[in-house]
């Protein structure tokens, strides 16, 4: 064995004692207590902090929104970041409702599934929801009143789809009555519209009219809003 085998030998065990001196001394980190983040808060007089929603009634939530009942809309995502090899999408929006108004929420009900890394949900007020949903805006309707969506419509495709954390996401209603939309940097959008095409390259916030259906772009260079 000459020196030169020696030396790359040593290197070799030497860093594989690192490793598993590092893994031995890995602790597991418990989940977070909700007593403990409650009390971290500091709020008004008059105010108070309580736990109303957590597993197993939702999982990672992207987007919340109340509607006009107090029912909150949850856009969730276990896909995220990426699918796994063999993977289907399985992504949810889920409503939650507090039945006995204790102030936490008792129901969860699947609204609409089979979808995949939903940036965000808004609920219409009428039994609808618009969603961002990968390089498409939807509206997703229920039409009988039980909580789960019968239609679903495509409203814009062409969102750009280059970075999972940067996507179409958090949808908001204006003052003005317009659909408000965000995406990140790392994104570049080509979306064909009744109204011309429309190209936003990064970050930058969207509006969107649904009566009309013509979107534009409300502001351009941000780097990672939320």
């Amino acid at each position: 064995m000459n020196r030169s085998h020696i030396i790359l030998l040593s290197f070799l065990l030497l860093n594989t004692s690192a490793e598993l001196i590092g893994q031995r001394s890995l602790q597991e980190i418990p989940p977070p207590d909700p007593a403990i983040e409650a009390a971290s808060f500091q709020v008004a007089d008059g105010f108070e902090i309580n736990l109303w929603a957590a597993d197993p009634l939702l999982a990672k939530p992207t987007q919340i929104a109340f509607d006009p009942q107090g029912r909150l809309w949850v856009s969730t995502s276990r896909t995220y970041p990426q699918l796994n090899v063999n993977q289907e999408p399985d992504d949810q929006i889920i409503i939650l409702e507090d039945l006995d108004r204790d102030g936490a929420a008792d129901r969860s009900t699947v609204y609409y599934d089979n979808l995949l890394i939903p940036g965000g949900v808004l609920p219409d007020g009428n039994g609808g929801a618009y969603v961002a949903h990968a390089d498409e805006l939807i509206h997703l309707k229920d039409d009988d009143g039980d909580l789960k969506a019968d239609r679903k419509q495509i409203l814009l495709s062409g969102f750009g789809t280059e970075d999972t954390h940067h996507t179409l996401h958090r949808l908001r209603w204006g003052p003005d009555g317009l659909l408000y939309m965000l995406q990140g940097y790392y994104i570049g959008t080509h979306v064909e519209t009744l109204h011309g095409p429309r190209r936003l390259n990064g970050g930058g916030l969207w509006y969107y009219n649904t009566r009309t259906r013509r979107l534009e772009i409300y502001s351009r260079g941000l780097v990672n809003p939320w």
